[in-house]
């Protein structure tokens, strides 16, 4: 799990192949599959962006996706 911008969170789930966004109040705001593989690990925001990089440790592959910005 990784917290972002405006307290997004990012949570990578190891058994169902994707990460799940949260907004603020811990709701599914959006949702990663990986296209390299099942097994997602691994989460982090680069800093000052809504940028989330996560690992998928099947394939050894380093995924990218980019957060929506917060809502205002």
């Amino acid at each position: 799990m990784a917290v972002g911008a405006a307290n997004g969170r990012v949570v990578a789930h190891v058994s169902l192949d994707r990460a799940f966004m949260l907004n603020r109040r811990g709701e599914v705001s959006h949702i990663v599959k990986s296209p390299a593989g099942s097994i997602v690990t691994n989460v982090a925001f680069r800093p000052g962006t809504c940028t989330a990089y996560f690992t998928e440790s099947e394939s050894g592959h380093e995924l990218e996706a980019s957060a929506p910005p917060p809502a205002a």
